[in-house]
């Protein structure tokens, strides 16, 4: 094989040095190859970063800016699952070139696509049924024990979710190493719950047993590629404090909400508490009976956040100038550039004051280029190391200790390492966007850098 990528979704080297003598193939390659803090794409999330990764391009030209699109026009807030598959991908570019490819993992790639090899979708997106290409080889991957959703919720059953999640990351290997026998030109596998360990367990005993599985299968690719390169989408860090954002807005004047969200949480009724902290899950019944279905869908979670209903129904869009999503995107109503020109600037420097919370309030103009810039957030939120932002509506403080989800959330400062006969670079690379990977990767198999990707060739070849 020429290149194995092993991708840990909210790798970084946060936890990895912590634990690096219990990591002996990952302190091997970072000691002896390349490496860096790898940078992001604002915000630091699951989606879109792991399409920046495979295509190389900024969210504008993917038309995905977070798990949410939210058009003011239209009242609406949604996810485009449609252009999930729109762009060319490095294993795209490989397959036409002749390269045989293996896909496993990796988030945002279902439904599968053809490609010149085979493609497992993995999770959080995708579905137990129809994730994998050839569409023949489904079923084999499911005796395996290989399958992208989740039975157990380490909300309400967190023993069983531990066993669970360190299975399906010592599947997910397994499985690549199934299809990586007939040595296919190109491996890419990415381990995606090993970031829900670090979100709701952040440095626990089981978290370090996921690296080790990880750490296993870099010594299987270093035994079994010309290179290898470790990567993630983005990084992780324990939470020290959740902002409210919404909150924030709302405190400002810049939001209003209306309907039962606001009735029913200065009630304090939300799921979690409805349901007796999710320990008595007969609750939920009770709830059901002596609520409307409409109004029972519409109580929020402690977040603040609305699972059954989305947030459009909760916002007052005609009195509403501004409304926020999680870890940082903000959308602004398209009439305030008439009738109110500085409250963009207004809501930059209120932020921006917050100098505990928030790093730096950036513009749409200065993240974005391509053809989806003007469904782009007009603002994005780069947040302080141990912030976590929340978009949860009808909530009454705004700075809140901790988070009542999770122990970690991530950060900008990713992880990149490679290793391998040709790598000519080793030590600290001092600057590296995930933008970076794919044209990259490209150029290690002689392809030249497609012209409309935006990241650049790393000077480690």
């Amino acid at each position: 094989m020429k290149l194995v990528v092993v991708g840990i979704d909210g790798g970084s080297f946060e936890l990895m040095d912590k634990w690096i003598d219990h990591l002996p193939n990952l302190k091997h390659a970072k000691n002896n190859g390349v490496w860096a803090d790898m940078q992001s794409v604002l915000p630091p999330v699951t989606s879109p970063n792991w399409k920046c990764y495979s295509t190389g391009l900024n969210p504008a030209k993917i038309g995905i800016f977070y798990w949410e699109n939210i058009i003011w026009s239209q009242h609406r807030v949604y996810y485009p699952n449609e252009r999930k598959n729109s762009n060319n991908e490095i294993w795209d570019y490989l397959g036409v070139a002749g390269n045989s490819v293996r896909i496993v993992g990796v988030p945002l790639t279902y439904p599968p696509k053809p490609v010149n090899g085979s493609l497992i979708s993995g999770p959080p997106d995708a579905m137990d049924k129809g994730f994998v290409y050839p569409r023949k080889w489904e079923e084999e991957v499911k005796l395996m024990g290989y399958k992208p959703g989740f039975n157990h919720s380490i909300i309400t059953d967190r023993e069983k979710a531990k066993e669970e999640l360190l299975g399906k990351i010592r599947t997910t290997f397994e499985v690549t190493k199934f299809f990586g026998i007939k040595n296919p030109d190109f491996i890419h596998v990415t381990s995606f719950y090993i970031n829900e360990l670090q979100h709701y367990l952040w440095d626990d005993p089981v978290t370090l047993e996921g690296w080790k599985i990880i750490d296993n299968f870099v010594g299987w690719a270093l035994s079994k590629s010309e290179n290898v390169m470790v990567m993630s989408d983005h990084g992780s860090n324990k939470i020290t404090a959740t902002f409210n954002i919404n909150t924030w807005l709302e405190h400002k004047g810049y939001l209003k909400l209306k309907g039962s969200i606001v009735r029913l949480r200065k009630l304090g009724l939300t799921k979690e508490l409805g349901a007796g902290l999710l320990k008595f899950p007969w609750l939920i019944d009770k709830v059901r009976k002596f609520l409307p279905g409409s109004l029972y869908e519409s109580i929020p979670l402690e977040g603040g956040n609305v699972t059954l209903n989305p947030k459009e129904k909760s916002v007052d869009w005609t009195r509403s100038r501004a409304l926020a999503s999680d870890q940082g995107p903000i959308y602004l109503s398209e009439d305030l550039g008439i009738k109110e020109p500085k409250t963009l600037e207004n809501i930059i420097l209120g932020l921006e004051a917050l100098d505990t919370i928030v790093e730096r309030v950036y513009t749409k103009k200065e993240l974005y280029k391509g053809p989806y810039y003007e469904e782009a957030p007009d603002l994005v939120v780069d947040y302080k190391p141990g912030i976590h932002i929340s978009s949860g509506l009808g909530l009454k403080e705004e700075v809140t200790v901790g988070s009542k989800r999770w122990l970690a959330e991530n950060k900008k400062q990713g992880m990149f390492i490679a290793l391998g006969k040709d790598i000519k670079v080793k030590g600290k690379l001092e600057k590296a966007s995930i933008l970076d990977l794919a044209p990259t990767i490209l150029s290690l198999y002689g392809i030249d850098k497609p012209e409309e990707m935006d990241g650049k060739v790393l000077e480690v070849l």
